[in-house]
């Protein structure tokens, strides 16, 4: 029988393996390990630690869609819209990581830094919309801190370091200022949004997590894999982008709106095609089967999404404009 703790680690096995972190054959073997972990040795436990390769390569190649923010952000983080950040509480501090930050001065310390940067950025938010994607991040942020950062994939605690150097990285992210600020990022993708109406289809969809930055885990990269779609009119274009087995894995959908729905009608995937710009082979009509990898976004999308970056990439600003504004796109078949 796996014990309490294991269904959240054997989660956490899968992500990896959907990541590409995990084979399939390390999945098994990892998954059996959680089934014996009651009556395996400490000294059997160690011997078995993660083999996970760095991600530093693809992060420095796609620093957009992987924003190293190693953060284990305090639970009681002041998200409410209309007040600022506050610290930590320490007499309702209900995780592994909010009582580790209780228990030391210097994390404490840390955390109130955290705090201040974040207050500030909410303050400096031009709009209700940006404040907004602000918290909404944020609350992100913190669920996934608490369901990865609690302990590393033998179920051994994170130590105080990862936490403090988490908190550190995390509070420069919040006070970066600069175009690649959470708040410049928002305003280019509204700038871009901007030459289209906002119809109901549009939006973000990301899912972020926390990955071993190395083979020991003594740190954490956080890291979000997204999609966007855009509307202009009756044509709605879409594009998603995942990481998998080391690799950057990115799909193409075009639909056409009619009666408030939208229907797909063509798909393209690059990894098994020479190109999906207009009229290039790639394309393929939809039929009453939806391709497997085709971009659709759920229901509650955010309008704006700082972290999701990709119509911050000049190539795939230029493929959406295309997509959205050529007659005739894709020309299947031409």
């Amino acid at each position: 029988m796996i014990a309490d703790d294991h269904p959240e680690r054997l989660e956490k096995l899968t992500r990896l393996r959907e990541a590409g972190v995990l084979n399939d054959a390390e999945f098994e073997r990892r998954k059996a390990l959680l089934r014996q972990q009651d009556h395996i040795s400490s000294d059997a436990v160690s011997e078995t630690r993660a083999h996970t390769p760095a991600l530093d390569t693809t992060i420095r190649r796609h620093r957009w869609l992987f924003r190293v923010l190693i953060i284990p952000v305090a639970g009681a983080l002041g998200l409410c819209l209309a007040t600022p950040a506050a610290a930590i509480d320490c007499t309702k501090a209900g995780n592994a990581v909010e009582k580790r930050i209780c228990a030391s001065g210097e994390l404490k310390q840390a955390d109130a830094s955290l705090n201040r940067a974040y207050a500030a950025l909410l303050r400096a938010a031009p709009d209700a919309e940006i404040r907004a994607m602000i918290v909404t991040s944020q609350r992100r942020w913190i669920k996934a801190r608490d369901h990865d950062l609690e302990s590393n994939l033998e179920g051994q605690p994170l130590s105080i370091a990862i936490v403090r150097d988490a908190i550190g990285s995390r509070a420069a992210d919040l006070r970066d200022r600069s175009k690649t600020g959470l708040i410049a990022q928002a305003l280019a993708q509204r700038r871009y949004l901007g030459q289209f109406p906002r119809g109901a289809f549009s939006g973000f969809a990301s899912d972020c997590g926390f990955f071993p930055a190395d083979r020991n885990q003594e740190s954490f990269t956080y890291s979000c894999m997204g999609m966007v779609s855009v509307q202009n009119g009756d044509r709605l274009c879409a594009m998603s982008e995942d990481w998998a087995t080391y690799a950057i894995y990115t799909h193409y959908g075009m639909s056409r709106i009619a009666a408030g729905r939208a229907s797909p009608a063509a798909y393209c995937d690059p990894q098994s095609a020479t190109g999906c710009g207009d009229g290039e082979s790639g394309w393929q009509a939809v039929g009453a089967e939806l391709p497997k990898n085709f971009p659709v976004l759920g229901n509650g999308v955010d309008k704006l999404d700082a972290e999701n970056g990709l119509l911050l990439d000049d190539d795939n600003r230029a493929w959406f404009t295309s997509c959205l504004t050529k007659p005739g796109f894709p020309h299947l078949g031409q």
